[in-house]
C-alpha cells in the first residue's frame, strides 16, 4: 500500500489516502476528480503527492500554483 498524501484546495487540510493511483513523478499533481474531504463536508478539488516535508521544501514562493499550496498548508 503506498501512501499519499492529499491537499484540500478549499481549507487545506492534509490527508493520507491509499486508494489513489495516479503517478506522482512531480512535487504535486492536482487531481482530476474530486474527493470529499472530512473537513469541509463537501466534494472538492484535492492536490497530491508523496511527502508533504520535501514538497515544502521544493515549493518556489515566486509561482503562483506553488504559493498557493505553500499558503493552504501554512494555514
Amino acid at each position: 500500500m503506498n501512501k499519499k498524501y492529499t491537499i484540500c484546495l478549499t481549507c487545506g487540510k492534509v490527508q493520507v489516502r491509499t486508494d489513489i493511483n495516479e503517478k506522482l513523478n512531480n512535487k504535486y499533481i492536482f487531481l482530476k476528480k474530486k474527493i470529499r474531504c472530512p473537513y469541509c463536508e463537501e466534494e472538492t478539488k484535492q492536490a497530491a503527492t508523496k511527502n508533504i516535508k520535501s514538497l515544502v521544501k521544493k515549493l518556489v514562493p515566486t509561482n503562483n500554483k506553488d504559493q498557493e499550496i505553500l499558503y493552504l498548508i501554512g494555514r
